[in-house]
């Protein structure tokens, strides 16, 4: 059997561990979702709480097309790179530090070797896509992300156009010349759809899914799953973000033919027009909204409820029960703004958590109640009714 996978030609090995991949991806795509879904919202309350700007959250999970594609690619890549790795050392010259002129990895060389380092390539498997519309925003987006327990898994980068592997495929072209006796020097201009754009500052996180968005109900194999996954986050503005999807446009869906003189030449121009908007953008900061907005909705209410379990660590009810009575009365109250909210709800959470421990049961559905202070007789009935709950239980048979 071992004698079978060592004589394997690498492509059909690749296909191996992209099927077991394949069935592992068909059995937890759901949840992928689920998770996915739930962290776009999250990250829209995280925002809210410095009113930071920016478009409607995008998340995507990559579609097994997609996946399999890139593996496919990669692989070559990485080949191309140890091929390169063998040429820099035949000729004495220092492999590690070109990579690290070119920001290569010097450990993804050659054929994948098993699922786990297969895998391992598709971070952004989940993806989400924050856009700012002022860059001077950035700095605060990401302190507030990594507050809400957003954990790298990764170092995060600053990406900008086309990954380096192009340059690479032209120093690999160049060793393969005869006359390319030493390794060539830093003297790569890439042309047209082959530039890399120096303005397109969007920065990609690989984080960790925070505990405190798992629903309460999670099963062991899901708390698995979420625990698991990595989403990456991409942060960078309205300017940067069309100027590459009109690059990845351009430059990735041309279905094998090259890129014309004028599309490079649409690129060039554009290229130029969104670094000379994105400068000028980072003269003006974000405009100065209200320190303490009025809520006008249910749905705003929900929001500043979510923000401050964000500031908890704590997970989400499936509901809180009538959210519609609270913001009736912080309107009658005079109490429908921000900080006035805040001060009611931090002494309405204080009294929650002494009925929690006092009770040893979850009620912060209830939570609207602790603020109106309407909450004796419906926490008695909620506590029989939860005790009832577990009693029959417990009493089920296994």
């Amino acid at each position: 059997m071992g004698s079978d996978q060592s004589k394997m030609h690498p492509d059909d090995k690749l296909q191996e561990l992209l099927n077991e991949l394949k069935e592992v991806y068909n059995d937890e795509v759901s949840e992928y979702r689920r998770s996915l879904d739930i962290v776009a919202k999250d990250l829209s309350h995280v925002l809210a709480q410095k009113s930071i700007r920016h478009l409607p959250i995008a998340s995507r999970v990559k579609s097994w097309d997609s996946i399999k594609g890139t593996a496919q690619r990669r692989q070559q890549d990485r080949v191309a790179a140890q091929k390169i790795q063998s040429m820099l050392m035949e000729k004495n010259e220092d492999w590690e530090e070109h990579f690290k002129r070119y920001k290569m990895s010097k450990t993804e060389l050659g054929y994948f070797r098993d699922r786990d380092e297969l895998e391992h390539v598709f971070h952004d498997m989940l993806g989400a896509r924050i856009i700012l519309y002022f860059p001077s925003d950035t700095k605060t987006a990401l302190s507030l992300l990594e507050d809400a327990g957003y954990e790298n898994a990764k170092d995060p980068k600053r990406m900008g156009g086309l990954a380096d592997i192009r340059r690479l495929r032209k120093l690999h072209a160049k060793w393969l010349n005869a006359s390319s006796i030493t390794a060539p020097e830093d003297d790569l201009d890439l042309d047209g759809s082959e530039q890399q754009f120096s303005g397109y500052g969007a920065i990609h996180l690989a984080v960790k899914i925070p505990t405190r968005l798992q629903p309460r109900d999670l099963g062991p194999e899901a708390q698995e799953i979420w625990a698991r996954r990595v989403v990456e986050i991409q942060v960078g503005t309205v300017i940067m973000h069309a100027w590459a999807e009109v690059e990845h446009d351009i430059t990735y869906k041309t279905h094998g033919r090259a890129v014309t003189q004028d599309e490079k030449g649409v690129l060039d121009m554009l290229n130029g027009l969104a670094l000379a908007s994105e400068v000028g953008m980072r003269r003006f900061q974000s405009l100065p909204s209200s320190p303490s907005p009025v809520v006008e909705s249910d749905e705003e209410l929900r929001s500043w409820l979510h923000q401050l379990y964000i500031t908890k660590n704590r997970s989400t009810p499936a509901e809180w029960v009538d959210l519609d009575q609270l913001w009736e009365f912080l309107v009658a109250c005079g109490s429908n703004r921000r900080d006035m909210f805040l001060h009611r709800a931090e002494i309405a959470w204080a009294h929650l958590l002494v009925y929690e421990r006092t009770h040893g049961l979850e009620l912060d559905h209830l939570f609207p109640h602790f603020i109106t202070r309407r909450k004796d007789a419906l926490i008695h009935t909620a506590i029989v009714e939860r005790r009832r709950v577990l009693k029959s239980k417990t009493k089920s048979p296994v």
